[in-house]
């Protein structure tokens, strides 16, 4: 024969005495219900906001020619970026170079902080 026995007795036979006594328990106030002298009145100082690094606009960041990305980029490798949905960019001499129907012209390190890869996962 077996005995079942309710959830209820197994719960609070599991459950410490200390921890069944609900007197112990802090009573929580609605914010509603909190008297207005209770409620700080000065605003919290917050910490200013860190200044954003110096980067290139993203509209200066694509160029149509590749001139005009060497002379924006300076010593930096030029890329170009595919912008189709692979996000892939491609090296200079490499067979997609210039190549692809939609991409751009770009700075290397651009290129990478914007999200793009070198593509065959060689970067």
């Amino acid at each position: 024969m077996k005995i079942r026995l309710p959830l209820v007795y197994l719960l609070f036979t599991l459950i410490p005495a200390h921890a069944q006594d609900r007197t112990q328990l802090p009573v929580l106030t609605p914010a509603h219900q909190i008297p207005a002298a209770h409620v700080p009145t000065t605003p919290v100082p917050t910490a200013p906001a860190p200044a954003a690094p110096a980067a290139r606009p993203a509209s200066k960041a694509h160029f149509a020619d590749e001139a005009a990305a060497q002379r924006a980029c300076g010593s930096e490798i030029v890329v170009w970026a595919s912008l189709s949905s692979s996000h892939a960019f491609h090296l200079p001499g490499s067979r997609y170079y210039g190549a692809t129907k939609k991409g751009t012209y770009m700075c290397r390190a651009a290129a990478e902080a914007a999200g793009f890869h070198q593509a065959g996962g060689h970067g």
